[in-house]
Protein backbone atom coordinates (compact mmCIF):
# COMPACT_ATOMS: atom_id res chain seq x y z
CA UNK A 1 0.00 0.00 0.00
CA UNK A 2 2.66 2.31 0.86
CA UNK A 3 4.38 1.49 -2.58
CA UNK A 4 1.16 2.75 -4.42
CA UNK A 5 1.36 5.94 -2.72
CA UNK A 6 4.78 6.62 -3.94
CA UNK A 7 4.05 5.37 -7.62
CA UNK A 8 0.94 7.02 -8.10
CA UNK A 9 2.39 10.58 -8.51
CA UNK A 10 4.80 9.32 -10.31
CA UNK A 11 2.86 7.60 -12.94
CA UNK A 12 0.34 11.03 -13.07
CA UNK A 13 3.36 13.13 -13.30
CA UNK A 14 4.40 11.36 -16.64
CA UNK A 15 1.40 11.23 -18.10
CA UNK A 16 0.75 14.79 -17.40
CA UNK A 17 4.05 15.75 -19.60
CA UNK A 18 3.27 12.98 -22.52
CA UNK A 19 -0.28 14.85 -22.62
CA UNK A 20 1.86 18.31 -22.57
CA UNK A 21 4.03 17.04 -24.98
CA UNK A 22 1.42 15.31 -27.68
CA UNK A 23 -0.53 18.52 -27.06
CA UNK A 24 2.64 21.07 -28.22
CA UNK A 25 2.80 18.85 -31.08
CA UNK A 26 -0.02 19.09 -32.19
CA UNK A 27 -0.44 22.68 -31.88
CA UNK A 28 2.95 23.03 -34.09
CA UNK A 29 5.09 24.13 -30.77
CA UNK A 30 8.64 22.89 -31.86
CA UNK A 31 12.36 22.60 -30.52
CA UNK A 32 13.56 26.26 -28.88
CA UNK A 33 16.91 26.15 -29.81
CA UNK A 34 17.61 29.79 -28.17
CA UNK A 35 20.72 29.73 -30.41
CA UNK A 36 22.17 26.58 -29.75
CA UNK A 37 22.62 23.47 -31.81
CA UNK A 38 19.38 21.74 -32.26
CA UNK A 39 20.57 18.08 -31.02
CA UNK A 40 17.65 16.54 -33.33
CA UNK A 41 19.02 17.91 -36.55
CA UNK A 42 21.24 15.98 -38.84
CA UNK A 43 24.51 18.22 -39.76
CA UNK A 44 24.97 16.87 -43.37
CA UNK A 45 21.99 17.87 -44.10
CA UNK A 46 22.52 21.49 -42.57
CA UNK A 47 25.39 22.04 -43.96
CA UNK A 48 23.80 20.81 -47.61
CA UNK A 49 21.38 23.60 -46.85
CA UNK A 50 23.73 26.48 -45.46
CA UNK A 51 26.34 25.81 -49.01
CA UNK A 52 27.36 28.94 -50.35
CA UNK A 53 26.47 29.30 -54.12
CA UNK A 54 29.24 29.84 -56.43
CA UNK A 55 29.82 31.81 -59.14
CA UNK A 56 30.03 30.48 -62.42
CA UNK A 57 33.43 30.68 -64.63
CA UNK A 58 33.22 32.08 -67.45
CA UNK A 59 34.17 29.39 -70.79
CA UNK A 60 37.84 29.73 -72.24
CA UNK A 61 38.32 32.60 -74.53
CA UNK A 62 38.39 30.40 -77.60
CA UNK A 63 34.85 29.29 -76.60
CA UNK A 64 33.43 32.79 -76.55
CA UNK A 65 32.12 35.27 -79.43
CA UNK A 66 34.75 37.22 -81.49
CA UNK A 67 35.83 40.87 -80.41
CA UNK A 68 34.87 42.56 -77.73
CA UNK A 69 31.90 40.74 -77.22
CA UNK A 70 34.25 37.78 -76.28
CA UNK A 71 36.38 39.76 -73.37
CA UNK A 72 35.55 39.84 -70.25
CA UNK A 73 35.98 43.14 -68.03
CA UNK A 74 39.13 41.88 -66.02
CA UNK A 75 40.61 41.35 -69.64
CA UNK A 76 40.89 44.87 -70.64
CA UNK A 77 43.01 47.51 -70.08
CA UNK A 78 42.38 51.00 -70.97
CA UNK A 79 44.68 52.55 -73.39
CA UNK A 80 43.41 55.60 -74.47
CA UNK A 81 40.49 58.09 -74.96
CA UNK A 82 39.09 59.59 -78.09
CA UNK A 83 36.10 62.19 -78.74
CA UNK A 84 34.03 62.13 -81.10
CA UNK A 85 30.66 63.61 -82.57
CA UNK A 86 28.63 63.80 -79.93
CA UNK A 87 29.96 60.90 -77.74
CA UNK A 88 33.75 59.44 -76.25
CA UNK A 89 35.35 56.78 -77.49
CA UNK A 90 37.35 54.64 -75.47
CA UNK A 91 40.28 52.59 -76.81
CA UNK A 92 40.53 49.01 -75.13
CA UNK A 93 43.15 46.34 -75.60
CA UNK A 94 42.35 42.94 -74.92
CA UNK A 95 44.19 39.85 -73.59
CA UNK A 96 44.08 38.68 -77.21
CA UNK A 97 46.46 41.82 -78.07
CA UNK A 98 44.40 43.55 -79.97
CA UNK A 99 42.59 47.07 -79.55
CA UNK A 100 39.29 47.84 -79.56
CA UNK A 101 37.24 51.15 -79.94
CA UNK A 102 34.09 51.09 -77.54
CA UNK A 103 31.22 53.38 -76.20
CA UNK A 104 29.04 53.54 -73.56
CA UNK A 105 26.76 50.92 -73.59
CA UNK A 106 29.26 48.54 -75.53
CA UNK A 107 28.76 44.70 -74.47
CA UNK A 108 31.63 42.63 -73.22
CA UNK A 109 31.22 39.11 -72.26
CA UNK A 110 30.45 40.05 -68.89
CA UNK A 111 29.49 43.23 -68.93
CA UNK A 112 29.60 46.74 -70.22
CA UNK A 113 30.57 50.35 -70.61
CA UNK A 114 28.37 52.53 -68.25
CA UNK A 115 30.40 55.78 -68.70
CA UNK A 116 33.70 56.93 -70.37
CA UNK A 117 35.26 60.75 -68.82
CA UNK A 118 38.77 61.61 -68.92
CA UNK A 119 41.18 58.85 -68.63
CA UNK A 120 38.94 56.73 -67.07
CA UNK A 121 36.46 54.61 -67.66
CA UNK A 122 33.37 52.47 -65.54
CA UNK A 123 32.35 49.16 -66.84
CA UNK A 124 29.24 47.45 -64.98
CA UNK A 125 29.85 43.80 -64.18
CA UNK A 126 27.34 40.68 -64.10
CA UNK A 127 28.21 37.85 -62.53
CA UNK A 128 25.79 35.04 -61.93
CA UNK A 129 26.26 32.55 -59.43
CA UNK A 130 25.04 28.58 -59.33
CA UNK A 131 21.75 29.58 -58.09
CA UNK A 132 21.02 31.74 -60.74
CA UNK A 133 21.32 35.22 -58.58
CA UNK A 134 23.09 37.89 -60.65
CA UNK A 135 25.11 40.28 -58.63
CA UNK A 136 26.69 43.75 -60.27
CA UNK A 137 29.75 45.46 -59.62
CA UNK A 138 31.08 48.45 -60.93
CA UNK A 139 35.03 48.62 -61.96
CA UNK A 140 36.20 51.66 -62.74
CA UNK A 141 39.97 51.29 -64.71
CA UNK A 142 41.70 54.25 -65.68
CA UNK A 143 43.86 54.78 -68.70
CA UNK A 144 47.21 52.75 -68.63
CA UNK A 145 50.01 55.13 -70.66
CA UNK A 146 54.27 53.58 -70.49
CA UNK A 147 54.91 56.35 -67.55
CA UNK A 148 52.28 54.24 -64.77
Amino acid sequence: MMTQRRIFPIVTLIVVALAVLSEGRAQGVGYDSQSKADPFVDLRQLHRRAEVPRFLAPPPLDQRPPGLAGLLVVEVTVTGTARGPGSELVILRGIDDTSYFAREGSKLFDGFVEAVSGDEVVFVREEVDTRGNKRVTRVTKRMQTEDR
